[in-house]
């Protein structure tokens, strides 16, 4: 018997539970508690999470392949610097570079390219012919694209070989200059006859994410831009084949697992519903990029495990190329070590974990082709509502889809001031040891720009360079999407209390039941590490008088009350009167002794419900010395 009749076998010995069957069992469990409320929660795309997944319709995906390309940002502060590094990681694992070039004339990191001989002092000895190039620029991306090709002609290179994308974006910017549209159009034209693996749009679905877009909104806001970059360039005279084969879909992955996964997969079939409607298929190019939002600038080792679920996650998910930034990318500019890293978390994933050996490896889990089937559902009902107002640009300059964001963001930003939203070494188990020293070293670059220049066609841009033309000094409007920082607030109190001459000081008075003490005592001890206090615990104290004497000579401003409901009622009067100028804290919330410990002097409880941003800051108001 070979293996797969042993497996046959051993299924067929198993009789199949139905939805009734497993309810009934669920029911029994929960004492006849109602599941939908015990067990089934809803995500931020208002999907209810289930406690249990039966077999799902598939969600095949058109895949032939999972070998994702590895992608890494490099950036140093000059061409030469720049060249010598990427010649060293294309050694070392990488297989796709991408190029930060500076666009503004002070900004914190990035490569000034200028000039043509600046740009060929960057590709010096690495050869563009067999690697992917890729440009990150607000600038007009597609100066950094006629240099490519004035490069590969003055090497005698066949321009058919050349592959890459332009993480560029210019939609927003059409109505701004009519020009550009006017050079795009024949950028493309000339990309698609000359240079067909070279992409020269990108959907910056990574913007959405990072500026609180929950996946649903991501989906229907990245495809709805797409048809609108298909319609709006369709009227200009390009054709829908040209236009789709220049697009690359840039998402953003973070730290909701199973979701980001589901995310990518129904990305793939959205595109294919899409393009099917215009007659014209066409695959999908999907760049995951690891979130910026999800990222702490405390306790930043913690940043390395968010990059590497990012990266399982798009991995499994079928991203096409993965690029992760640096686990301290809110810290410092990245550097051989943080860069090290990045790059080594794609390798181990394939090279030990064999995440590339699978095509499309989640299908058959019903979660996740639920999920699936769910985004693509609620993404098409959304990206049909875009529709009906006219597109993605009418419903950006009317303000819609800033307020479909705003309301997901209010929601985020509550369930993190209440904790319900961890992020851990900020709002959980932060580092007490973590400071932030002057960090994000600014280099104020002296360029000589010339003033703004405006190109009427591609090959005017492509010879101005060539007879060396220096860039000239440009910047698009900054969008409205700013990133939303989920640990941000807490960040921010933190750095208060250091830059602060003085910690408030909390003393954990831990009295009574053990196991209640203990417990509050850790829920306190979090609580307030968030803020960056000096947090003094206990083992626990014998009498009250015994804990009233310690917290005396602890000098501490806060007395925190750590034990029983019950036994608070006998502690309480006694604290609050020998310590009349300090703030005494109860830790949790004894709903029948609540009236009781306020008149005793108990002003502030501190629990799972409370608003732990409001909370320090008014402690912060009251004990700093700013």
């Amino acid at each position: 018997m070979n293996d797969r009749d042993c497996m046959t076998k051993l299924f067929t010995d198993f009789s199949p539970i139905s939805k009734e069957q497993w309810e009934e069992i669920i029911l029994k469990d929960l004492k006849g508690a109602d599941y939908t409320k015990k067990l089934v929660t809803q995500t931020y795309e208002n999907i209810p999470l289930q406690p249990y997944y039966t077999k799902a319709e598939p969600t095949t995906l058109n895949m032939s392949s999972n070998d994702w390309i590895i992608r890494q940002s490099i950036s140093r502060n000059t061409v030469e610097e720049t060249n010598k590094v990427a010649l060293d990681y294309l050694n070392r694992g990488l297989n796709s570079l991408t190029i930060r070039s500076l666009s503004k004339q002070k900004t914190l990191f990035g490569t000034p390219i200028f000039s043509q001989e600046g740009f060929n002092q960057l590709f010096e000895k690495i050869l563009i012919e067999y690697i992917p190039v890729n440009f990150n620029s607000t600038y007009s991306g597609l100066d950094m694209y006629a240099m490519l090709i004035n490069l590969a002609e003055e090497r005698q290179l066949d321009l058919g070989v050349l592959s890459g994308t332009l993480d560029f974006d210019p939609l927003d910017t059409f109505s701004e200059d009519q020009a550009q549209l006017s050079v795009l159009k024949e950028a493309i034209t000339f990309a698609t006859k000359h240079t067909p693996k070279y992409k020269l749009i990108s959907i910056s679905g990574d913007t959405f994410h990072n500026a609180g877009a929950n996946a649903v909104q991501e989906l229907a806001f990245s495809f709805s831009k797409a048809v609108e970059y298909a319609e709006v360039l369709s009227s200009e005279g390009l054709e829908i084949s040209a236009i789709f084969s220049q697009l690359t879909f840039s998402f953003g992955v973070g730290s909701n697992y199973f979701m980001e996964i589901a995310k990518l997969r129904a990305a793939r079939i959205l595109w294919e519903a899409i393009t099917t409607l215009y007659n014209h298929k066409s695959p999908i190019h999907i760049i995951s990029k690891a979130a910026v939002a999800n990222k702490s600038t405390y306790d930043s080792n913690v940043n390395m495990l968010r990059l590497t679920t990012e990266a399982m996650s798009a991995a499994i998910g079928g991203a096409n190329e993965i690029e992760l930034h640096t686990h301290t990318s809110r810290q410092e500019i990245p550097n051989e070590f943080s860069e090290r890293i990045s790059r080594n978390i794609q390798l181990i994933l394939k090279g030990e974990s064999y995440l590339d050996q699978a095509i499309d490896p989640s299908e058959g889990s019903y979660y996740i082709e639920s999920l699936t089937q769910q985004l693509v559902d609620d993404a098409t009902h959304l990206f049909q509502t875009i529709e009906s107002k006219g597109g993605y640009l009418s419903a950006y300059n009317t303000g819609f889809i800033q307020n479909e964001l705003k309301t997901v963001v209010e929601k985020r930003q509550q369930n993190i001031q209440f904790r319900k939203d961890v992020i851990l070494g900020t709002n959980q188990f932060p580092n007490p040891t973590d400071t932030l020293s002057e960090k994000h070293p600014k280099t104020d670059y002296m360029f000589n720009l010339t003033e703004t220049h405006s190109f009427n066609t591609f090959q005017e841009l492509k010879q101005y360079y060539n007879s060396g033309g220096i860039r000239p000094y440009c910047s698009f409007p900054e969008t409205q999407l700013q990133p939303f920082i989920l640990s941000e607030e807490y960040e921010n109190l933190r750095l208060r209390t250091e830059k602060s001459a003085s910690k408030p000081r909390i003393f954990l008075l831990t009295i009574g039941h053990l196991g209640m003490r203990k417990a509050r005592a850790n829920f306190a001890l979090n609580f307030f590490g968030c803020a960056g206090f000096e947090v003094i615990d206990n083992n626990g104290f014998s009498s009250t008088d015994e804990a009233i004497s310690e917290a005396k000579k602890s000098g501490a401003e806060i007395i925190v009350l750590c034990s029983s409901d019950d036994e608070y009622m006998e502690i309480a009067p006694s604290v609050c009167a020998a310590l009349p100028d300090q703030s005494i804290v109860v830790a949790g919330f004894p709903k029948t002794h609540i009236d009781s410990l306020k008149e005793a002097g108990i002003e502030t409880f501190i629990h799972v419900k409370t608003n732990a941003i409001e909370v320090l800051t008014s402690f912060q108001n009251k004990y700093l010395n700013d």
